[in-house]
């Protein structure tokens, strides 16, 4: 593949993911169309194991079982490139929590954008203080 034909990465925070699977709009749509992106070569999706959890144990606590599985099968087949962290991560997360009113699963899912030069898929209101800051590029896929 060419230079000018890699794929565009993406950091995806949990955000997304957990409002594509409840299906609330515009999420829902704009998700989709990112994994159509990922699915023509387009694009790669990334999150971290962290996010990764979050997503999971957000899905177990739900308290319709049938629902549960469904929307657990819908994340596991999503096209996501799930990265372990590594100590500098966990540094650079705990440095922007100490700086930002976030989660801190959500450091987790600025830290790679950041690293990475890549755009933080998230409909999170509280990640456009670090957009605000040139920390970061947001993909908006929120209202």
């Amino acid at each position: 593949m060419g230079a000018d034909l890699a794929p565009h990465r993406v950091v995806i925070d949990s955000w997304p993911v957990m409002e594509w699977i409840k299906r609330r709009e515009p999420a829902r749509t704009h998700f989709n169309r990112l994994i159509d992106e990922v699915v023509q070569g387009a694009s790669v999706m990334e999150m971290t194991r962290i996010n990764y959890g979050e997503v999971i144990y957000t899905i177990r606590k739900a308290p319709d079982l049938l629902r549960r599985e469904e929307a657990l099968r819908s994340f596991l087949s999503a096209p996501i490139l799930v990265h372990s962290i590594d100590d500098a991560l966990v540094d650079e997360a705990v440095e922007l929590k100490s700086k930002y009113p976030f989660a801190y699963a959500d450091a987790f899912a600025a830290a790679p954008a950041i690293r990475l030069g890549a755009p933080l898929v998230t409909g999170d209101l509280e990640f456009r203080a670090l957009e605000a800051d040139s920390l970061l590029t947001l993909r908006w896929v929120g209202k």
